[in-house]
Formats: structure tokens, C-alpha cells, sequence
């Protein structure tokens, strides 16, 4: 296991794949079988052939098998070749052949089909498939060392992004038809899955909307709470984007992007699968956002705990819990009845959260009275009244406990709305704190805020990751279209 998470690993890995990979082509690729379709099955034989340049390749067998013709050559010398066959005086087809200098044959272009070229995408798919099982034992790895960590969003939405390149290599194996069309399809793969997931991001992103919209009628207008909206926007604006200025360059400018040796071309398809490639990999972001911040949502903290802190939030006006609060408090309750049940030790519950201007006792206090009301022992209590955010709430209450342990370090727990679990998880991270997050339930629209807000802090903790992975991502696609280019001016 350590080993399949060794950089090194992959780099040697690629290195022996491609070694593995020339080696096949330069074995087998002296040799090449044109085929072509014969369209009337009278008089399959009579085919003759005549030489365009002559003495870069060299006929060795002409066949018909079924409704095919095929045409086998060997190399000669490196250039580029012509076979005009003909039957009866009348040319039939004509077969394109490029010599290598290194002896292998390929067809029509420079990059085109050659006889043990199918090697080159199973040598892709066995290195995604590594890349893919490495990311899975790193991201269960990180995960049970801790959850909380924006770079488990990373891993995960790496895990949806080349999973998906898998099984598109899986196809393309299956359909492959030479290094060319393999480049073409693979730089069109942001595409792909651009058009595939489109459905699915035009529902989310009428949700998202939607759910902002309720939000902010309940909530309250301010930025935060539009989030969603902005999001939605951007998803949709980030997947038809490519199409759009594709459609404005083919048929409302004067740029010629339809010659297939023509620089603009290439520059065009860049441009278009680039965009497509990021707005992928955004997607995936997006989808390992929810995927783990639902994992801590549902998160069933180990039954070892010392204490389990109660996150405050803004109480009513006589000194009551809101139905949030109440939430929170009555998880913790759950939680420590579970332990109970489970191992036979208590929990000391530490409401956590100070006192508002326009509130008539601390949070904390609050939420001591409801315990104490609902049957827990006062000596069971720790209450935390000085906190004013969410980092304080973990920073102080873990500070309290440490002091009532005698220095010990506590083993804690914390209860706070399902949505808030990973970013109260995170903030412990940011402190040092060793802790695991237990969720209640809450209204459905404040977790496609939590999501995006999730998505955002995401993208702003690991913007060297993100950038780097981004401008590798354009940097495949450049060179790719590159290839492409240098292979049809050869």
C-alpha cells in the first residue's frame, strides 16, 4: 500500500508502460493490412495497384475476405506513399501510407493507425486504473486519520474525474482505430463529460436556484445566502461556453477553422476542450464536495469520547432553544446514550456559546437548562459562556476539558447541525484538536448554501493544489492538439 502511494510509483510506472508500449509498436509495426469495404460482391478478384511515389513501402499481398479488401505492405525507407488500387481500369480506392525512419508504418497521418499502436490505450488504462486505486487508498487513508480535511474534497473529486476518463478509455479501447483519432477523442473527454452531465447540472442548477431563492425569503438577503445562485449561473455558463464560441467562430466570423492543416483549427479545438476540461474538473470538485461533506454528516463518532461539545447558536427571546438548538442538544443526548449503551462510560456535555447583545443569557446557559431540564445530571455539565464563533466554541470548550482532566488531552466529540459537521471538523483540524462531529437534522435549503459555501473554501484552501492540477490539465490538452497539429502537416 505504501508503495502505490509513492509518487515515484506512478512516474516509474509511466515510464515502464511507455518503454512497454514503443516496444510493441517497433516490433510489429513494420508491417501494415489496409482494409476497405467492397461494396458489390461480384468479381472480388482483379484488383492491381499502382505506386504514387514507390520505394517507401512494398506490396506483399492483396485478399478479399467477405465484403472486405485488404492490402498488406512492409517498409521500405521512410516517406509517404500512395496505393491507387484499381479493377478492370477503374480506380477503386486509394491507401495512404506514412514511413517512419524508425521503420514503422502508419496510416494516413503521421500519428495514424499501425500495426500494435492497440497497445497504447491499454497502456492508459492500466495507468488510470493505478492512478485510480492509489487515490482510493489515499483518500480512505486521510479520511480515518481525519475526515475533516478540504484536501479529502480534492481526492475525492480526483476519484469522480479519472474514474470517468476510465471507463471512456474502456470504450475508446474497444472502438480504438489509431494514436490520431485516440488524441482527438481523448482531448474531446472534458466534452464528454461536459454533454453527459449536463442534465444533471441543469436540475441542480434550477435547484440550487431555487433553494437560494427560499433561503433568502427566510433567511434573510445578504451574499452569503446567494451563493447558490451565482453557482448555478457559472455551471451553466461554464458547460455551454465551449459550445457557444465554438458556433460564434464556425458561422459568425471569418476565421477559417474547418481546414484540417489550418493553425486556427487546432487553436479553436484548445480553446473549446480547455474550457471543457476545467469545467469537468470543477464538476468533479463540486461532486467530491458533497460526497464528503455528506460522509460527516453522517459520521458516527467512535464510542471513546470524554466530552462532547454542543455548538451555540442564536436562542430565542425568552432564554428558550430554538428548534436548531434544540436539534443540536438532543443529538448530544443521542450520542452519549449510545456511548452509554455501548461501552458504559459517560460524557460530559459542554454546551458552548456566549452571550449576544440582544440575548437575555449566554447560549451555553440556554442550553445547560435544557439539559439539566431533560434529566442530565449537573456534574455532567461543562458549560463554555465566553465563545463567540464557531473556532472559539472548539478552541475554549477543549481548553475547559484539558483543565477538568488535569491535562489530560480530552477525547472529544461535537454536536452541530449536519451541514456545519465538516467545517466545525476543519476548524478542530486548524487547532490541533483531535475531534469527530456528530450531525442533527436541519431544513433542507441550508445545505445547498453549506455545499457551495464548502465548494468555495475548497477551491480557496487548496489554490496552489487546484492550480497546478488545472494547468496540467491545459497543458495535456495543449500538447495533445499539438500532436494533432504536427500530424497532419507531416
Amino acid at each position: 500500500m505504501e508503495k502505490i502511494l509513492n509518487k515515484k510509483f506512478y512516474i516509474v510506472l509511466l515510464l515502464v508502460l511507455v518503454i512497454v508500449s514503443a516496444a510493441v509498436i517497433l516490433a510489429f509495426g513494420k508491417e501494415y493490412v489496409f482494409s476497405d469495404t467492397l461494396y458489390s460482391s461480384d468479381n472480388m478478384s482483379g484488383f492491381s495497384y499502382t505506386m504514387d511515389h514507390g520505394g517507401v513501402i512494398e506490396v506483399t499481398d492483396i485478399y478479399t475476405k467477405g465484403s472486405k479488401l485488404f492490402v498488406k505492405v512492409k517498409y521500405v525507407a521512410p516517406g509517404k506513399d500512395y496505393i491507387v488500387m484499381s479493377r478492370e481500369g477503374d480506380h477503386y480506392t486509394v491507401f495512404s501510407a506514412y514511413a517512419h525512419k524508425c521503420g514503422i508504418i502508419t496510416d494516413m497521418y503521421y500519428l495514424g493507425n499501425s500495426t500494435g499502436s492497440w497497445i497504447i490505450p491499454v497502456c492508459v488504462v492500466i495507468y488510470l486504473a493505478f492512478v485510480l486505486w492509489g487515490l482510493i487508498l489515499k483518500y480512505r487513508k486521510d479520511c480515518s486519520e481525519d475526515l475533516y480535511q478540504y484536501k479529502n474534497i480534492t481526492t475525492l473529486g480526483l476519484i469522480v474525474f479519472i474514474a470517468f476518463l476510465l471507463l471512456l478509455q474502456i470504450e475508446m479501447l474497444l472502438t480504438f482505430q489509431g494514436p490520431y483519432m485516440y488524441i482527438y477523442r481523448l482531448i474531446m473527454s472534458g466534452g464528454s463529460f461536459s454533454l453527459y452531465s449536463f442534465p444533471i447540472a441543469l436540475v441542480l442548477s434550477i435547484c440550487i436556484t431555487v433553494s437560494n431563492f427560499n433561503l433568502m425569503r427566510k433567511e434573510g438577503r445578504n451574499p452569503r445566502n446567494m451563493l447558490g445562485i451565482a453557482l448555478g449561473l457559472i455551471l451553466i455558463i461554464a458547460i455551454v461556453a465551449p459550445s457557444i464560441i465554438s458556433d460564434i467562430i464556425n458561422n459568425h466570423s471569418n476565421i477559417d477553422v474547418h481546414r484540417e492543416t489550418g493553425a486556427p483549427r487546432h487553436i479553436m479545438m484548445f480553446i473549446e476542450n480547455g474550457m471543457s476540461a476545467l469545467a469537468a474538473y470543477l464538476e468533479c470538485i463540486l461532486i467530491g464536495t458533497i460526497g464528503v461533506a455528506l460522509k460527516a454528516a453522517k459520521h458516527i463518532p467512535a464510542f471513546d469520547k470524554d466530552c462532547i461539545v454542543i455548538h451555540g447558536s442564536k436562542i430565542r427571546d425568552d432564554g428558550g432553544l430554538t428548534k436548531l438548538l434544540q436539534e443540536r442538544a438532543d443529538r448530544a443526548v443521542e450520542f452519549s446514550r449510545m456511548q452509554k449503551e455501548a461501552t458504559g462510560k459517560d460524557i460530559v456535555f459542554i454546551p458552548s456559546g456566549g452571550k449576544g447583545t440582544d440575548e437575555v443569557i449566554s447560549e451555553a446557559e440556554a442550553i445547560k437548562n435544557y439539559l439539566i431540564g431533560i434529566g442530565i445530571p449537573d456534574d455532567l455539565i461543562l458549560a463554555e459562556d465566553k465563545s463567540v464563533n464557531t473556532l472559539e466554541n472548539i478552541k475554549f470548550s477543549y481548553q475547559l476539558m484539558k483543565k477538568r482532566l488535569g491535562g489530560t488531552e480530552p477525547k472529544m466529540a461535537i454536536s452541530t447541525t449536519n451541514y456545519h459537521v465538516f467545517r466545525a471538523g476543519m476548524y478542530a483540524s486548524e487547532l490541533g484538536i483531535k475531534a469527530e462531529g456528530i450531525g442533527s437534522r436541519t431544513k433542507r435549503y441550508f445545505w445547498v448554501n453549506a455545499f457551495i459555501r464548502e465548494f468555495v473554501a475548497t477551491i480557496n484552501s487548496e489554490r496552489k493544489r487546484h492550480a497546478s492540477i488545472i494547468a496540467a490539465l491545459l497543458l495535456i490538452v495543449l500538447v495533445m492538439v499539438f500532436l494533432l497539429y504536427i500530424s497532419v502537416q507531416v
